[in-house]
């Protein structure tokens, strides 16, 4: 399987591509001729991939801020955007652009637009200020930035867009949403915040649809990228320590599921526990590539935010 990188690097194997490199497990090799500035978003629609950022041309044709690779060549976008796209997402087949423009295809489009296939359209009256991050959770797309309003009234920097509407998705958070994700049955988001829903939540936080929660006691700086990988959600960012344990710019956190007993309480599924020790509370924050181990937790409760304790002989290598 063939994946894909982005960044500022210029030469993969010292051939032509610039920005934009493919790898297929074994060597580098540059994507067409590349771009010619820094692409921030990839993302499949429709069997092309597409990638947005700042550059102007793309496999030296021009291509403003946004572009389409078929396997084989480079084309642009219609006439594209006014100026940089920041997050890529397909939802329904459609692409969904945001960034800091406020045209696409030549038309009016604040910060956000979605392509067709075969033309740009505004997705409402957008919002008022730059989109960072863009993910489809529970059948809808989710929106994050740094935004106050989102077609035309008040809203929170996460917002949602469901046919292109822009509605309601919760209370605010109370800075710039620069990451989203999705883990497990629920969105994450991961910012400059410290509230989300009106509770204290440091850089990250959890939406399950109806409410926000916080990760334990979250991280000390900005979390830039969330993903999720082998059942373990990661963050990334400006931040040193994660759960008040040291953590160096990544860390991972791992969410324990529950099964009944027969005694009706909720414990520990052992296939999913596993992962941070015999026994262990609902959840645990680990720097990367340290893991913690934590302590045996009682029955758990239905709160949003769950606490985390570490045994008296865990350590931490």
């Amino acid at each position: 399987m063939e994946s894909c990188t982005r960044g500022y690097f210029h030469h993969g194997r010292g051939t032509g591509g610039e920005q934009y490199r493919q790898v297929d497990g074994v060597v580098w090799s540059a994507v067409g001729s590349g771009v010619n500035g820094a692409v921030n978003a990839l993302a499949v629609c429709d069997g092309a991939l597409y990638a947005g950022g700042a550059f102007t041309t793309a496999g030296g044709l021009p291509a403003s801020y946004i572009a389409k690779w078929d396997g084989a060549a480079w084309s642009a976008v219609d006439s594209g955007v006014n100026n940089t796209v920041s997050a890529l997402a397909d939802y329904d087949g459609v692409l969904y652009a945001g960034g800091t423009f406020t045209t696409a295809g030549g038309q009016p489009a604040d910060y956000i637009a979605a392509w067709d296939g075969a033309a740009w359209s505004a997705v409402g009256s957008g919002v008022n200020s730059t989109v960072s991050a863009l993910a489809v959770y529970d059948g809808v797309l989710h929106v994050g930035g740094s935004f106050t309003t989102a077609g035309g009234s008040e809203r929170q920097p996460h917002r949602r867009v469901e046919r292109h509407r822009l509605v309601n998705g919760g209370q605010r958070t109370n800075n710039a949403v620069i990451a989203l994700a999705v883990y497990g049955e629920a969105l994450y988001a991961g910012g400059s915040f410290t509230t989300a829903g009106g509770q204290t939540a440091y850089r990250i936080a959890k939406w399950n649809g109806t409410e926000w929660s916080a990760l334990d006691s979250g991280l000390n700086s900005t979390v830039r990228a969330l993903a999720a990988y082998d059942e373990i959600l990661y963050a990334a960012g400006s931040f040193t320590t994660a759960g008040g344990l040291p953590a160096n710019y990544i860390a991972s956190w791992r969410s324990i599921r529950f099964q009944s007993w027969p005694d009706g309480q909720r414990k520990p599924d052992r296939r999913h526990a596993a992962v941070v020790g015999h026994e262990c509370s609902t959840t645990a924050v680990t720097a990367v590539p340290t893991s913690a181990t934590t302590s045996p937790a009682g029955p758990a409760t239905t709160s949003a935010a769950t606490t985390r304790s570490r045994s008296p002989t865990s350590r931490r290598t």
